[in-house]
């Protein structure tokens, strides 16, 4: 198999989507393909639902890159402490 076939598996395993083959037009009709959302029906309460979800789901987040934070700053603080 050799180190291109080694080469080859590599990139399908990483980048599975990337084809070199594709000519410029093709790139240029997928582009021009793309769409984009204007607008999305939903309900108020199931909107309000949505959201209070996602506020409680951003309090653990948030806890967590706290600690990060402090982690991170009592690295630094050491560091300039020692100097």
């Amino acid at each position: 198999m050799g180190i291109l076939g080694f080469l080859a598996r590599l990139k399908s395993e990483y980048a599975p989507n990337v084809n070199p083959l594709i000519s410029t037009n093709q790139k240029r009709s997928r582009k021009m393909n793309e769409v984009k959302v204007t607008e999305i029906k939903m309900p108020f309460m199931s909107m309000v639902t949505f959201m209070v979800k996602w506020a409680f789901a951003a309090i653990p987040a948030g806890i967590i890159i706290f600690f990060i934070w402090l982690c991170l700053s009592g690295l630094v603080m050491a560091t300039l402490r020692s100097m």
